[in-house]
């Protein structure tokens, strides 16, 4: 028998936010920013692929219930006049129907419900949210205004590694997705890719050995950062900046990285290995600036973290997984001006690595490009043509500014009257006395008015100037 749900959801969304009032449940935050404002999508699913499963955590928005009935508590149904099939027929169906993942084009793996409950939506924050998106024209969504989600946790198990993993949304007879969700997916903890929606089969090849190499085969399904070490050259008026960002675990290929397990750099190796990752990079650093190769100095070497919308240096030693561990270094050059040609020969490739990311920086704006091992130099030229040198030159001050005027006459009548003022207290009931200092203070009180328009002249002192007079 074709069991089929015609839903009253009406009843359904009422037990829903009764349990929603019951919640105290705290907001998260998170660094994702991505212009197509899958973060923002109704619903959300991130998807954790390990050794031997697949854990997919979904916030279903409250008015996509339907879509994903067979997650509903049963409870909940029952109270909702629904009579639901077994908890193992309803995860079939939706294994099969709803939240397909498939791995080396084999059936669809069955689904276990681990965890089912109200809770509030993760707050995913969206800077661009209302605003256009360049590349499609299109305005940027911004989250549901109704923050409650049905919160679930899957798990899709397998007995063998695959190879590839496919996952496809709930779709209607016309292939049209059912609800938006957007998705992100981590390999063994690495981020395969940024927030986009899932709103088709999407199939992701496994790289077991190093899952930073797990890639989604289309380009849309592709993160920012894709590269494991990337390169810059900064160009100014006075110093030409090398700067290398990389990934530790592709550095094997070049140092021994000397750490004692497989999987973490621990908090005692942290400063060892960042100097050592910062000293083989200034070695092969082989910039020449005007044909000239100039001494170099190492500016700054840092641990870097890795978000999908940024990269931001680690300051105190802490435990890092070696799969997403990232160094940054800086070697500097100082020039007497601003060069006429810079060339960086760049020979870190490896198996792996055959094309690296380049991006020269000098004050007209940023040229990307990229160096292989056959085409390995990066070349900068100066085509700077109204560029000024930033110069120091003396600046006029205004006499007006140079010159301080101190009422000198009006000071003293001020602190000639405070005694006055004493005295009057002390001796009021003297009124021969009192009339006498009374007097007094009046015509001090007169003087330091009358002074104001009396005053003496003092220059400040400008820096590198000797004292005013």
């Amino acid at each position: 028998m074709n069991w089929r749900y015609p839903l009253k959801i009406n009843r359904l969304i009422l037990l829903f936010v009764l349990s929603c009032i019951l919640l105290a449940a705290s907001i998260a935050k998170a660094d994702w920013i991505n212009l197509s404002g899958a973060q923002s999508a109704p619903n959300i699913a991130e998807i954790h692929i390990e050794d031997s499963h697949v854990r997919v955590v979904l916030e279903i928005y409250v008015n996509d219930i339907d879509t994903f009935i067979d997650l509903v508590p049963e409870e909940w149904l029952k109270k909702a006049g629904r009579q639901p099939p077994p908890m193992q027929k309803r995860m079939q169906r939706f294994s099969t129907e709803t939240l397909q993942v498939l791995t080396d084009d084999q059936p669809p793996l069955i689904a276990d419900l681990k965890l089912v409950e109200p809770r509030m939506r993760v707050d995913r924050p969206n800077p661009f949210a209302g605003t256009i998106n360049p590349y499609t024209g299109q305005r940027v969504p911004g989250p549901p205004e109704d923050k409650r989600v049905l919160y679930a946790e899957l798990i899709y198990p397998f007995t063998q590694k695959p190879q590839t993993i496919t996952f496809l949304p709930p779709v209607d007879a016309t292939g049209t997705p059912k609800a938006a969700i957007g998705f992100i997916t981590y390999h063994k903890g690495v981020p395969v890719i940024d927030f986009r929606y899932l709103s088709e089969a999407a199939r992701i090849n496994l790289d077991w050995d190093d899952p930073w190499y797990s890639r989604f085969e289309k380009k849309a399904l592709q993160r920012w950062q894709l590269s494991g070490i990337r390169t810059f050259l900064y160009i100014e008026p006075y110093e030409v900046r090398h700067e290398t960002l990389v990934r530790v675990k592709d550095m094997a290929a070049w140092m021994d990285l000397g750490l004692h397990g497989a999987d973490f750099i621990e908090v005692d190796e942290f400063e060892p290995l960042k100097k050592r990752v910062g000293e083989f990079l200034l070695k092969n650093s082989k910039v020449r600036i005007d044909g000239q190769s100039l001494p170099p100095i190492l500016d700054r070497t840092s641990f870097v973290k890795y978000t999908m919308a940024r990269t931001f240096f680690i300051d105190q030693p802490e435990r890092l997984p070696l799969n997403t561990a990232m160094v940054g270094v800086i070697v500097t050059y100082l020039t007497r001006e601003i060069p006429q040609n810079v060339t960086v020969d760049w020979d870190l490739f490896s198996d792996r690595i055959q094309k690296v990311p380049t991006n020269a920086v000098d004050p007209a704006g940023p040229f990307p490009s990229y160096v292989t091992p056959e085409d390995n130099l990066l070349t900068w030229t100066n085509f700077l043509k109204t560029y000024q040198m930033p110069t120091v030159a003396g600046v006029t001050v205004e006499d007006a500014l140079a010159r301080v005027q101190i009422p000198l006459g009006s000071i003293i009548c001020i602190v000639l009257l405070v005694p006055v003022l004493w005295i009057l207290v002390q001796r009021k009931r003297d009124s021969k006395r009192f009339g006498v200092i009374a007097g007094i203070g009046a015509v001090l009180i007169a003087g330091s008015i009358l002074f104001l328009s009396f005053s003496a002249d003092f220059h400040r002192s400008s820096p590198g100037s000797g004292s005013g007079n």
